[in-house]
């Protein structure tokens, strides 16, 4: 889909908005009309205004206003998610050269991470607290995602800040242990709010994990508010990032390499 639909559904908004003030109070619609133009303009901009015209659209109590709600809502969430990619490879270029970034660091078995990623493009995933569900949700996607990434020739390693040996992947993944969270902090991943870690997004994404998925809870192992993320990294580069915005995110893992791998070239 172009790439342009969203400041054109914006104006289609903003012009029926319009047309409806001739048939109805024109204080439900007009405001809103001037809304919508004003966002069309820089739609990734106007997160904010989109919230309040669909407050606005469920207090109006007509149909007409009642229609919009559910694309207003779709449009924020596209415009949402296009605002988190760019915040993403922001905060990812932010980083810089990994140049020594690794030294200290090796997975539990006794492997440098310095040189694992310097002879094999590798998927970092920082993963939350071992008795979380998202960090099971994880590991099960994860387990999923393997053969295909493996087909891209990228090696998986798994950052983690729980007790040594409580995280158990797939055969083949690497497992990582930061219970300083050192690592956490040199890639730029803090410790969420209440809203990122028990917000209404994430609650709903831990009862689907915990109830639909059979992710169990279990025993706080590391800390509670520490957000997770994943990074595609070769040699001294980070060929791409992802940054969770609450803690029940779930990215596709498999498409984030695939996506980004196909772009690096192997000097």
């Amino acid at each position: 889909m172009s790439a342009n639909w969203k400041p054109r559904f914006l104006r289609l908004a903003a012009a029926l908005h319009t047309l409806a003030a001739i048939w109805l109070p024109p204080i439900t619609t007009l405001p809103l009309a001037i809304g919508f133009w004003l966002a069309s303009r820089d739609p990734r901009g106007q997160k904010p205004l989109l919230v309040a015209a669909i407050a606005a659209e469920a207090l109006a109590v007509h149909v007409f206003n009642a229609v919009w709600i559910i694309p207003l809502l779709l449009l924020w969430r596209a415009i949402d998610a296009e605002s988190h990619g760019v915040e993403s490879a922001v905060r990812g270029a932010g980083i810089g050269s990994l140049r020594g970034l690794f030294e200290g660091h090796r997975t539990e078995d006794g492997i440098p991470l310095s040189r694992i990623v310097k002879n094999t493009p590798s998927l970092l995933v920082f993963l939350r607290h071992a008795g979380c569900p998202f960090c099971k949700q994880a590991l099960a996607d994860l387990a999923a995602a393997k053969p295909e990434i493996d087909r891209r020739g990228v090696r998986v390693i798994l950052v983690h800040h729980s007790s040594e040996g409580s995280i158990r992947p797939a055969p083949g993944i690497s497992v990582a242990a930061d219970g300083e969270r050192r690592l956490y902090r040199k890639f730029g991943l803090m410790r969420g709010n209440l809203l990122r870690i028990l917000g209404p997004t994430a609650f709903a994404q831990g009862v689907l994990a915990v109830i639909r998925d059979r992710h169990g809870i279990g025993l706080f192992d590391g800390d509670l508010f520490q957000m997770p993320g994943m990074f595609l990294v070769h040699g001294d580069d980070i060929l791409a990032s992802y940054y969770h915005r609450v803690a029940g995110d779930r990215p596709d893992y498999a498409a984030f390499v695939r996506r980004n791998i196909n772009s690096f070239q192997p000097q």
